[in-house]
């Protein structure tokens, strides 16, 4: 009856003011719906298990340099590519090593299809082992295809196979236009698996080359 009669008061105030019931909904529904959005960031980077083979066990490499400006040290949660490769040849305790980095891949547009742009990763061939993940379909990386002069592949997440390719399972082995250059296609990542932060993603060899 408490439940019924609280709905005849709200009812009430709504009739009379209108406009003031409005807005405290409006302020109400928000608030709540903020609150959900930060418990499902929360949930899924803090609190749901890695995806990964084990988790417990994986590390960050990051840079530590001094702030000259303000006499500190500073922090970032990037390492150069020449630290990476010194880290790999000189490490007797870490027992394998994966190198990724951020990037912009432009896909090239189909009759059916605009182009469009997706934020995925270049990699290197022992990224995913080092998870201890594999693709749903096709097949890792292999170590001497991140290497300069290569051809061009590319690892699509889930989310990207059944949005853009419709979850066709014969997409592997297809050649595709990204940043203007043919890239074939060895394989899409299982449901749930995302990478870093559960991003949406694409995936392709690391094409280091020095300079």
């Amino acid at each position: 009856m408490s439940f019924i009669q609280d709905i005849r008061l709200a009812a009430r105030l709504y009739r009379r003011t209108p406009a003031l019931t409005g807005i405290a909904l409006l302020s109400i529904a928000l608030s709540v719906a903020a609150t959900a959005v930060v418990f499902t960031a929360i949930k899924s980077v803090l609190l749901d298990p890695l995806p990964y083979a084990r988790p417990g066990e994986l590390l960050q490499f990051r840079t530590d340099f001094p702030n000259l400006a303000k006499s500190e040290q500073s922090h970032s949660d990037w390492i150069f590519w020449n630290d990476a490769q010194e880290i790999i040849r000189r490490t007797r305790t870490v027992e394998s090593v994966g190198i990724y980095g951020n990037a912009v891949f432009d896909l090239a547009g189909e009759p059916s299809t605009p182009p469009e742009a997706l934020y995925g990763l270049r990699m290197s061939a022992s990224l995913f082992p080092t998870l201890g993940v594999s693709p749903l379909l096709g097949r890792n990386i292999l170590d001497d295809e991140d290497q300069p002069g290569r051809a061009n592949e590319m690892i699509l997440s889930y989310g990207l196979w059944t949005r853009r390719f419709n979850a066709d399972r014969n997409v592997v082995g297809r050649t595709v236009k990204v940043n203007g250059e043919d890239c074939i296609v060895i394989g899409v990542m299982p449901q749930g698996f995302n990478f870093p932060l559960r991003r949406e993603a694409a995936r392709t060899p690391f094409p280091y080359v020095e300079r």
